[in-house]
């Protein structure tokens, strides 16, 4: 995932505009194993590499339908940043 996009989120809505990702070299399940996106809204959500993301450029210029984004919506979202690092 790059800088620019918009992911396509649970329930097919789209998420603010990605501003940056970051590698977890030091996560808990060890490195090269997660990835926290962080969007223009402040908000962070921490991925695991294997979740499965489509996303939209920011300025996409063509109209998306319902459907193609409902279809596009990931079957497992991450966890936004304040559960990341705490125990259960």
């Amino acid at each position: 995932m790059d800088e620019g996009y918009r992911l396509v989120g649970p329930g097919g809505t789209l998420t603010p505009v990605v501003a940056h990702v970051q590698w977890l070299d030091n996560h808990r399940a060890g490195p090269d194993t997660h990835v926290m996106i962080s969007f223009e809204d402040g908000t962070k959500i921490e991925f695991p590499f294997d979740a499965l993301l489509a996303a939209v450029w920011y300025d996409e210029q063509r109209a998306i339908s319902e459907p193609e984004l409902s279809a596009a919506a990931p079957a497992v979202w991450g966890k936004a940043e304040e559960s990341w690092g705490k125990g259960p």
